[in-house]
């Protein structure tokens, strides 16, 4: 950029003469966080945490940063609207964010969602039988913390993976 100043009298008159001086602006504006963050999937060791990428004002959005614990993971290109974290612990919590970088490294503030690996089923055993029924109990895993509900299943022939099958009962951790 080019700039020129000019001093103009009190009648209005300026010189058209000038000197102009050369400067290049500095990008040094963030970009904002991407929104929305969701866990879409878990498994024993990873989750899947979507978003909606973020807003581009400058249109230099280059990429994200993804971050466990305040410990970057990842880098995504611009474009990405999710991120598959794996190597996390078994029954663990961490933290997920994500922030926007733009092509002059500035990076924006972290958007962050709490994240949870699953954790081992209840030990389950038959506490009392009775017509048509059963009764059972079982000792949750830890840490209690981490449940939020405890799903039932039932069918009339043994089994070995629920997938494709709905729970009968789903029932609240404090239950």
């Amino acid at each position: 950029w080019y700039v020129a100043v000019t001093t103009v009298n009190a009648s209005g008159g300026e010189p058209v003469d000038v000197t102009p001086v050369a400067g290049v602006p500095v990008d040094d504006g963030p970009p904002p966080a991407p929104t929305d963050l969701e866990v879409i999937a878990s498994g024993p060791e990873s989750v899947t945490v979507a978003f909606t990428p973020s807003a581009d004002p400058d249109g230099d959005l280059a990429a994200y940063r993804v971050y466990v614990d305040d410990v970057q993971v990842d880098e995504l290109p611009h474009g990405a609207s999710e991120v598959v974290i794996d190597g996390l612990p078994v029954a663990g919590q961490v933290l997920v964010g994500i922030s926007a970088v733009d092509a002059g490294d500035n990076e924006g503030a972290a958007a962050v969602v709490d994240a949870y690996t699953w954790l081992p089923n209840p030990t389950v055993s038959v506490t009392a039988v009775g017509h048509e029924r059963l009764t059972v109990g079982w000792v949750a895993p830890e840490p209690a913390s981490h449940i939020e509900a405890f799903a039932v299943y039932v069918d009339d022939a043994p089994f070995d993976d629920v997938a494709g099958m709905t729970a009968t009962q789903l029932l609240p951790a404090d239950a």
